[in-house]
């Protein structure tokens, strides 16, 4: 319906009351006075003028500049987009469309604008349905990865590969063993005291190596207390572990905080890096004796300290010694 600039000015002053009716009488009292055209554009800006003032709208605009998804969903980092931008239409600068496009694309989370920033978008409406779709299948890919690692760490095998080599298989288990109650701290079957989680062979109740390695069983029970032991382990980045079908690289829990870890059924010990040591806090001992550790590049790294019965959180909570 075609209306004249009054007549739109008296239809919208119909809906005023209370303070605001208030507020009109006085407003249209001074454009008399004044002689000022009772005009629509007149009346939108001494009425934004007075309940937005320019104070709140830089403060508003200064929000929208620096907003960002963060935590947020897409719904609800649109809606703070929309509510903001509002207040930066009704300034004489107000934003074009492709301003608008490039600051909901720069605000929104790193994932998903990696996937719509490759995408042409003719308007903001666009940019945000792409956003909803790029959204809705990353929660769809984190789902199935947390499907899959949660069957993986449900299979028998998945425990099987964390067991370290030389552990008596059930096959080689005589009737004898078989007939003896299991141990109640590891749940294996053994004689003697049970040295689960104190970081010792099991032979020689010694740090730094395994029953498998110890000295004692290889003839050399009479070598000094500072002779090296052996080890081996990987050096490979996240892509080569990833490209190995002989390791697994999973988040495990040590202590309180999470670590990536690399499960290496051949590897001789546990290692951690001295960085994450530092990082976590953990206190460490003199490892006597020291280890030389062979690495994959075809060096090897003396080690001298030891992280001693460290809760780690995988299948089950384990208590294992980290060189």
């Amino acid at each position: 319906m075609e209306c004249t600039e009054l007549e739109k000015v008296t239809f919208a002053t119909r809906f005023l009351c209370g303070a605001a009716c208030n507020w009109w009488e006085g407003v249209r009292a001074y454009m008399t006075a004044s002689q000022m055209e009772m005009t629509w554009a007149n009346f939108r800006r001494l009425f934004i003028d007075h309940y937005i003032p320019e104070s709140y709208r830089m403060s508003m605009e200064r929000e929208l500049i620096e907003l960002k998804q963060g935590g947020k969903s897409v719904a609800e980092y649109t809606a703070k987009f929309n509510e903001l931008v509002r207040y930066v239409a009704d300034t004489d600068d107000a934003p074009t469309e492709a301003w608008k496009i490039k600051k909901y694309r720069f605000g929104l989370r790193a994932d998903i604008a990696h996937d719509v920033s490759m995408l042409q978008v003719a308007s903001l409406g666009e940019l945000i349905q792409k956003s909803y779709y790029a959204e809705s299948g990353l929660e769809a890919m984190i789902k199935e990865r947390f499907e899959v690692n949660q069957k993986r760490r449900d299979s028998g095998k998945y425990k099987e590969q964390l067991k370290p080599r030389g552990s008596p298989s059930k096959g080689k288990q005589n009737f004898s063993q078989r007939s003896q109650q299991a141990c109640s701290e590891c749940g294996s079957i053994h004689n003697g005291e049970c040295m689960k989680g104190k970081g010792v062979c099991y032979h020689c109740k010694q740090p730094g190596h395994y029953k498998n390695e110890c000295p004692k069983l290889h003839g050399s029970g009479g070598s000094s207390g500072t002779t090296r032991s052996k080890g081996r382990v990987y050096s490979l980045d996240g892509e080569q572990a990833r490209g190995n079908n002989a390791l697994i690289i999973d988040v495990c829990q040590l202590g309180q905080s999470e670590v990536v870890v690399l499960f290496d059924c051949g590897a001789t010990n546990s290692f951690i890096s001295v960085e994450c040591v530092m990082r976590l806090g953990l206190s460490s001992n003199s490892l006597l004796p020291p280890m030389t550790v062979a690495v994959a590049t075809g060096g090897k790294v003396v080690s001298k300290r030891v992280c001693q019965n460290c809760p780690v959180l995988a299948s089950q909570e384990k208590s294992i010694m980290l060189i």
